[in-house]
């Protein structure tokens, strides 16, 4: 149910029922199908399965960058690897257990085979040391080159910034002043009603 309060959106029971509007539609609760939690319906050997797919998948995030492993590898190996996560996502909306357990083992499978090949093939690593710092108003802001170098973990008091993502925030005028001179630095920016820059 919607927290925003606005037109449309009261706490009031359908006229002469017990029954709760809910949502743009105002269908009541009643009418809403009945899903069962996971938690209620899934067996220990789903969970385990479940819990050693995201360690896996949480481990190579570290290792390679976030979503970047299949990146690296032979290109019909990441197909097939995009594949089999697809399948291993389909059984997991589906709710079947036999299924969700067949392709979560699949998956962890899957990501070791794609470890050794981007090892063997030179791949480089995630380095957590690699990166450029700022202290920013007492938060250390850390800079790192691409969005797949961003940590899946970090300290308190530090803040992590991928140098694409800090490029949205730049006018494009900078970059033209930038390429006609060289040495030019930026001291202030004021932006037009046009977003451009003046």
């Amino acid at each position: 149910m919607s927290r925003v309060k606005s037109r449309g959106y009261v706490k009031r029971d359908k006229p002469g029922t017990n029954v709760r509007q809910t949502g743009r539609t105002g269908h009541s609760l009643e009418s809403c199908p009945t899903v069962p939690c996971p938690s209620d319906v899934w067996s220990n050997a789903t969970f385990q399965v479940i819990s050693d797919h995201d360690m896996k998948a949480w481990e190579m995030d570290c290792k390679w960058g976030t979503d970047n492993l299949q990146e690296l590898v032979d290109q019909e190996l990441g197909r097939k690897f995009v594949a089999q996560q697809e399948m291993y996502r389909k059984a997991l909306r589906s709710n079947n257990e036999l299924s969700i357990q067949k392709h979560g083992r699949a998956m962890v499978k899957a990501f070791d085979v794609l470890d050794r090949d981007a090892v063997k093939r030179g791949a480089r690593g995630i380095d957590p040391k690699d990166y450029w710092s700022y202290d920013m108003n007492g938060i250390e802001v850390r800079l790192v080159k691409t969005n797949a170098e961003m940590p899946r973990k970090k300290d308190d008091g530090v803040a992590y910034l991928s140098v694409p993502e800090l490029m949205k925030f730049v006018p494009p005028g900078v970059f033209e002043i930038k390429e006609t001179f060289a040495g030019s630095k930026v001291k202030d920016m004021i932006i037009g009603d046009n977003d451009e820059l003046i």
